[in-house]
């Protein structure tokens, strides 16, 4: 009964999830019920538009949680995120990214809970990858 609460809120306060898919609503999920569903932030949501190159994206500067699932890319470029002072969630899942540059995730780590870099081709770690993030 709980959980079903949980979900309902989460719809009805956010009724856009609908379209994104199952694999939206699941991340969704899981924040709702570690983060007792508080959506106060600021969504930027550029999922499925067979996107390429992060470097060329500009974010809105309060942001809180990106969405790039369902596109093209295949690298994420060193400070990409920068100056994203309020960044909570980063999906990069069901992209081609095989590389990830050092310092492609620094300045995000006081704030950041989730990073999601499932189903991409990544085969290596850098050693700097995640430096910057505590």
């Amino acid at each position: 009964m709980k959980r079903k609460f949980f979900l309902n809120k989460c719809l009805t306060m956010f009724p856009e999830m609908y379209t994104h898919g199952v694999t939206w609503i699941r991340l969704t999920l899981l924040f709702c019920f570690s983060f007792p569903c508080t959506f106060a932030g600021v969504y930027y949501n550029r999922a499925n538009l067979n996107l390429t190159d992060l470097q060329s994206e500009v974010f809105p500067p309060d942001v809180t949680n990106l969405v790039y699932e369902w596109n093209l890319l295949t690298k994420v470029p060193a400070n990409v995120f920068r100056n994203l002072s309020n960044l909570q969630v980063i999906n990069l899942q069901l992209n081609s990214i095989n590389f990830t540059e050092d310092f492609a995730f620094a300045d995000v780590g006081w704030t950041l809970t989730a990073l999601n870099l499932k189903a991409n081709n990544l085969r290596m770690l850098t050693r700097f990858m995640f430096s910057g993030m505590t």
